[in-house]
């Protein structure tokens, strides 16, 4: 088998740092603004906004792949923070995160889950998954709003069925 790339984002991969970097600043600042005895939106926002920008943070700088790639029986993705690989032999399903519906978990036998969006040519990795490893469990996965643009909600539903 050949490379092959999945790319799920469209936009640069640096971008979302730029973003919750932005959030952080103006969170933090808040912050410091009420506590110095400012006037800001209360002490309990801000912390509640910081949490929601830490966990953030880590879903889409760490954990989300922005760009999967297939090679010689390995998949291999990419996040913001973070890299890895796993034979795709060691796939056991590929299923719908909870976290969003427009967010997929490519889950192996052992070690944390691959999580990518199941926009764009979804389709084609998950065909060019299962021609590796035909035993691979693929569940019910809704394709977002953004994958409905792309065709390939038809595709993914030629491929399943």
């Amino acid at each position: 088998m050949s490379r092959t790339r999945y790319l799920p984002e469209s936009t640069a991969p640096w971008l979302p740092v730029i973003v919750f970097l932005a959030l952080l600043i103006g969170g933090g600042w808040g912050l410091v603004a009420q506590v110095s005895g400012g006037r800001g939106p209360g002490v309990p926002f801000m912390l509640l906004w910081l949490a929601i920008c830490l966990f953030n943070g880590y879903v889409w700088l760490i954990r989300v792949a922005y760009k999967v790639e297939l090679d010689h029986g390995d998949l291999f993705w990419f996040s913001p923070f973070r890299r890895g690989s796993i034979p795709i032999r060691e796939i056991q399903s590929i299923e719908r995160c909870a976290l969003s519906s427009q967010l997929v978990r490519l889950t192996p036998a052992d070690g944390a889950s691959v999580i990518t969006r199941n926009h764009r040519e979804f389709s084609s990795l998950v065909a060019d998954i299962l021609a590796v490893h035909p035993g691979v469990t693929v569940g019910e996965i809704s394709i977002g709003l953004w994958g409905r643009g792309s065709g390939s909600v038809t595709a993914y539903k030629k491929l399943v069925n």
